[in-house]
Order: structure tokens, then sequence, then C-alpha cells
């Protein structure tokens, strides 16, 4: 992420908590964004808080998992010093902040794939940042209205599937080291050849426990274990006794569940992916990658891989029936391997070729990060289009498949006027989208004696229209912030007037016509700016989650 981006991620992520939690929280958190991890000691020197606001803010923040608590240790290299255990520190979660803004895609995905109940399930955990099975099923029932016992068996069934689908995961209790996704490498100290081996596996055994703690994240107690059990055994039609029982210690109550964003944002990338192939190749090309990624996630280990794991197409023919029994689009088995040879044969390389198996068939697999790199590029073009007009879209489309041009070669391509050909470059020269490289013929750099060619950096477009898209939630969050306070008389004499209409005694609270039409404007602005904000999510998703 480029660095002007990441600070209006950070602008962004202090307005998000200021919103949902209050200003003293935003300290808090604006601390740990611009400064960096630290102590609850370091806190309280940054903030000037009192202690208990401090602490009460830093349990708001834990629990709605936009902060992490570690412990960190300073260990010698030499093993004849003490290790020295530092204290609890924090550090703000910057993409879990963000991503509070997708909360209501995350329902509206839940309620489509998996129904109404494990939308309830996923609300409650998206409301209280974690909770433990037996508050999920306190929620659960005061919202469906029913005894608790009466739907324990329901909710203990659908929260084993939300986290068999991996879109629940185990709260990670505070650990020694602070878990890292990318690989790091032994120490590099100038020491002895016994002491290098005992930092190389020590290093080693906190690599393995990291590796554990990433299997513990989706493991069922036993009491979710009998009941995943049970609606596999229902969804194959077999009898299954009632295992209904009482709240007791059967139902685990030490372990606290919360939502993972990393399967949603997975999802919503390989929607992305099919959706792209669906208007690049076919709906039937579409259908047929659908089922591949249908196989291969539940072998990815991160959400952003660049490619999928080999699969057969054996393997895609039965993920295709099973995505027509459930009614998503899909084709026949017969259908799959011409439909493969057609996405093997596009030049775009959506699709590779892994090896040819004995009996005629053959693997492949799905280059993830080529489809996304594509979208991106739709995206940056149509942005060109709606900001410069389709002469400056044709521009950028030729550079990015020519990579280089003079400008007389661009206006002849583009069949442009010279003239309207250099003010267009120049602009998006400007706006950060091209860029022209000066090739000399001589040390000295005379222009009759120099080519100037323009070509188009994707990569530094790409994070120049990620960059925007923050730049622009920001100020729309601003805007509507604006439009509410500039009218929070009216909206308050509403809120009086609903509480009174609620009320069976006591006086009414009338609103005059010109109070009505300035609430039916508001009304309106707030409507268009939240339509507005929900376009940008799905652009942030693309370009910084995707």
């Amino acid at each position: 992420m480029l660095e002007c981006a990441q600070v209006w991620c950070q602008k962004l992520a202090c307005d998000i908590v200021k919103d949902h939690f209050g200003e003293i929280v935003e300290t808090v958190v604006k601390s740990l964004i611009y400064r960096g991890k630290q102590s609850m000691m370091e806190l309280g020197r940054a903030t000037k808080l009192p202690p208990s606001q401090l602490k009460n803010s830093l349990l708001v923040l834990l629990q709605h998992n936009c902060v992490e608590s570690f412990k960190e240790e300073e260990t010698n290299p030499d093993p004849r010093k003490v290790t020295v255990t530092m204290p609890f520190v924090y550090a703000a979660s910057l993409d879990r902040i963000i991503q509070r803004l997708r909360h209501a895609r995350f329902l509206v995905h839940v309620r489509e794939s998996l129904g109404e109940r494990a939308e309830s399930v996923m609300q409650a955990l998206l409301e209280h940042g974690r909770l433990r099975s037996d508050q999920v099923l306190e929620y659960v029932a005061f919202k469906e209205g029913r005894e608790m016992e009466e739907c324990q068996r329901d909710m203990e069934e659908t929260l084993a599937e939300l986290v068999g689908a991996h879109y629940v995961e185990r709260a990670p209790p505070p650990d020694k080291r602070r878990a890292s996704t990318q690989p790091q490498g032994p120490r590099k100290v100038k020491t002895s050849g016994a002491a290098m081996a005992a930092a190389e596996a020590a290093a080693a055994a906190a690599q393995a426990n990291l590796n554990r703690a990433a299997q513990e994240r989706f493991r069922l107690p036993p009491n979710l274990q009998m009941a995943a059990t049970m609606l596999g055994k229902r969804r194959r039609g077999e009898e299954v006794a009632d295992h209904s029982h009482v709240l007791g210690p059967d139902m685990d109550r030490d372990t606290l569940w919360r939502v993972n964003p990393e399967e949603f944002n997975r999802r919503f990338r390989h929607m992305l992916c099919v959706d792209l192939v669906n208007n690049k190749v076919e709906p039937a090309a579409g259908a047929v990658l659908n089922a591949m990624l249908r196989v291969s996630r539940e072998h990815e280990v991160y959400a952003l891989e660049d490619r999928s794991v080999p699969v057969s197409d054996l393997e895609v023919r039965v993920a295709s029936e099973q995505l027509a029994e459930e009614g998503a689009p899909a084709i026949s088995k017969e259908n799959v391997v011409p439909v493969l040879r057609l996405l093997l044969s596009d030049t775009s390389e959506l699709v590779s070729k892994i090896s040819t198996m004995p009996d005629g068939g053959m693997t492949v697999c799905v280059n993830l990060r080529r489809i996304m790199d594509l979208v991106k590029l739709k995206e940056v073009e149509g942005a060109v289009r709606d900001r410069f007009g389709a002469s400056a879209c044709r521009i950028f489309r030729l550079l990015t498949l020519k990579r280089q041009l003079e400008q007389k070669q661009i206006a002849e391509m583009s069949m442009l006027p010279v003239k309207d050909t250099r003010q267009i470059l120049y602009t998006l020269l400007k706006a950060g989208y091209v860029t022209l490289q000066e090739v000399a013929k001589s040390t000295d750099h005379n222009p009759q004696r120099t080519f100037y060619v323009w070509r188009v950096d994707i990569p530094k477009s790409v994070g120049k229209l990620g960059e925007e898209t923050i730049r622009a939630m920001c100020n729309l969050r601003a805007r509507l912030a604006h439009e509410l306070n500039s009218e929070k008389e009216v909206l308050d004499l509403l809120e009086k007037a609903t509480e009174a209409a609620t009320r069976e005694s006591g006086p009414r609270v009338t609103l005059t016509s010109a109070q009505r039409k300035t609430l039916g404007h508001v009304r309106r602005v707030a409507a268009i700016l939240e339509t507005r904000m929900l376009r940008l999510d799905d652009l942030i998703l693309l370009f910084h989650d995707a």
C-alpha cells in the first residue's frame, strides 16, 4: 500500500472508531495507529487519560477486535543472561477497523448462503465482537422469541456450520509472541555456534506454536462437534435421535468466538473472479471457475493466494453437480472438460494446466492474481472514462496494450487530433495515470535528438485509484456528518416526536411544513451519500483487501 494511501487509511480508521465508540476511545486508538504498539503505561502518558477511562477504552477495543494484545519477550542471544519478560503491549488492527464498514455486506452474504438463523448468529457476533456459545444462544433466543432450551440445538448446528465454513473463528488468547503472516528468518547476531543453534531452535519452536495456533482457529468443542455430526446426518437423509440437552457442563462456556473477515474477503474475491470470467469468456466458463474455486477454497492457506491449489477435472464435475443441487449456476458434467479447454486456450491465462493424468484427465489451477489484476485494470479504465472522457480511456487502454508510444503514434492509433491527444496526455500525467519517459540519443539530452515516450505504470495507476477510494470515503463520511450536524435541531425534534408517538400519554410533538421539508432534504442527501459509500466500499475491497 502506498504511503499516502496509508495516511488516509489511518484517518478513516480513526473516524470509524469515533463514530462507533466515541471520542475517548478514538483518542486511544489514534495513539496506537500513529505511534505504533504501546503498553498501558505508555498509552497513559501519550493520551493523558485517567486509568479507568484508558482501561475501559482498551476493553472496548479488544472486545470488538479493533486492537490486539500480546506479550513480547526480549531474548538475549547469550544463554547465560536472563530473559526479560515485557508487559502486555497493544497494537491497532487497521484492517479490521476499516472492515467494520462491511458488516452489513457480511450479514447479507450469510443470509443468502446459510439462512436467517445464521444471519442472527452473525449479527450477535458483529454487534458484540466476541461471545461465548451460551451468550450467542441467549441473543438468538431473545431475537426469535423462544426459550433457550428450545433453540439450543438449532443454534449449535448453525454455529458449527459457520465455524466449518470458516466464517467464525476462535478469538485468539494473548500470546507471548505476536503472530506474523510473513516468514521471519533467524536473527543475525555475532555469537558462538552453540548460541546461534539455540536461537534457531527457539525460533523454530515459536513458529511451530504459531502453526498450532492457526490450526486451533476452527477447532470445534465437543458439543459443537456433535451438532455438526447430527446436521450432516440430517442432510444426508439419515435418522437422527433427538439430542436436545439442558444448559449445563455440556455447553462450552470458555471459548470466545468472533467473525473471521478474511473468509468473507476470500469469498468476495472469488465472486469477482467469477464475474470477470462470465463477462470476458461466457457464463458456462464462470460456472466452471466457480466449481474450481469451491474445491480449492478448503485448501487455501491465505486469503490472498496467487494461485489456487491444483484440482482435477473429476473434482470439478463433482463440484458442478453440488452447485446445481444448491440452485447455483452450473453446467452438466459432460460439458466441464470442453469448457476447461476453452479457459485454457484464452490468451489472458486465467487458468493454467498443471499435468495430464494417466486416465486422460487433467489437473488445472486458477490464476487468482492474474484475474484480480484484470479486474483492477478494468476499474481503473472505468475511472479514467468517468473522469476524463471516452477519448482518454481509449488512449489509456492503447498504452496498456502497446506498453510505450510516442505522442504522434498515440494520435494516429487512437484516431484523435494531435492537439487533443497532447492535452489528454498531460491531463492524465497530472492525475498520475500515465508517465512520460525521456530516451536521449546523446549525453547532452538535446530535445531535437531525444524521444519522449508515454507509458502506463499499471501498479502505480492501481495504487493511485486505491488511494483515491480511501480519500473519497473519508470525504463522504465528513460530508454526511456535516449534513447531519447542520440539521441536528430538526433531527432531535423528530426523535422526540417518535418517542412521544410511542407513549400512550403525554404531550405530542408536531413538525411544521418547513421542518418536514428540511427533514426530507436531509433524508435524500443521506441516502445518496450512503449509496456512494457502499459503492466505494466495493472498491476498497477490491484495491485493499483482494
